[in-house]
């Protein structure tokens, strides 16, 4: 736009600057040139500030010059953007279209009297189709960025969800196992490299687990069959004295002999709580001085 703009104002500068022309072929040339573009409006004035021509059907831009702002874009020269005048005028392939963003220029033009030019050119260039085009391309820009984005988590949570395949199927198979199921091993053959430590380390778990399941069960086998007879001794002779009437001296006979069970029981209940802290490493040793 800024290139654009200065080149049109070269060309109408040539025409102002022409030495050997009246002002009304100056501006007869003048509105020949300007008519050739569809987005430029243009204002001159002369050395009294009064306008000697401006764009035909538009208004005078010099009007809307007190809200102009530098154009930090430009590269030397003075270039303003300017909002307003809003016109419809034709677009680029768009048919007509609103304009109300211009980029403006103003520059001394002119045949010299006393050493200075007699006109102030002023050329508005229209920058709302460009501005459409940035705000068209970001938006799509924004649009494909979505739909990248998007992808790329698709793909991302894709490959997570893959990668922790191995750790789902160890995790099902950790869950089937129960009690019954002590002596199964995972197959660390079947496992990624990073989770075949993990899998033989579960494995010596189950391994110690099974092994002490087994000795409680076999405690408790061995307990339950070293009471079971004196529990039934006691019984029997509890039932064989009050099936009749016995005397003091055959009830306290029958009291000494569940008393001998009793003491035989504890000390085997003793005894066996002795073995099965000493089968897990339970035992604390007494220390005797010697």
């Amino acid at each position: 736009d800024i290139n654009d703009l200065k080149e049109i104002s070269a060309t109408l500068e040539r025409v102002l600057n022409h030495p050997d022309e009246t002002q009304a072929r100056r501006l007869m040339t003048l509105e020949d040139i300007v008519s050739g573009y569809s987005n430029v409006l243009i204002s001159l004035a002369d050395s009294q500030g009064k306008t000697v021509y401006h764009s035909p059907g538009a208004p005078d831009i010099r009007e809307f010059t007190r809200d102009a702002i530098p154009d930090k874009d430009a590269q030397g020269g003075e270039v303003y953007l300017l909002s307003g005048p809003t016109m419809m005028m034709p677009g680029h392939g768009h048919g007509h279209m609103e304009h109300s963003n211009w980029r403006m220029i103003n520059l001394p033009v002119g045949p010299l009297v006393d050493g200075k030019p007699i006109y102030t050119l002023y050329i508005a260039l229209s920058i709302d189709f460009h501005l459409h085009y940035i705000n068209d391309l970001m938006n799509k820009l924004i649009m494909t960025a979505s739909v990248i984005s998007i992808l790329i988590v698709f793909i991302v949570l894709l490959a997570v969800h893959k990668g922790h395949a191995p750790i789902r199927s160890v995790s099902r198979q950790i869950q089937n196992i129960t009690s019954k199921d002590l002596d199964v091993r995972l197959d660390p053959q079947t496992v990624p490299i990073e989770l075949e430590q993990l899998v033989l380390s579960f494995n010596h778990m189950i391994e110690r687990i099974e092994d002490v399941f087994t000795r409680q069960s076999n405690f408790s086998a061995d307990i339950a069959h070293e009471i079971r007879t004196p529990i039934t001794n006691l019984i029997t002779q509890t039932e064989i004295a009050l099936s009749q009437s016995r005397s003091q001296k055959e009830l306290e006979d029958v009291l000494y002999s569940n008393l001998e069970e009793l003491t035989r029981m504890a000390k085997m209940v003793s005894d066996m709580l002795f073995l099965a802290q000493a089968d897990n490493n339970q035992l604390i040793p007494e220390k005797k001085m010697l």
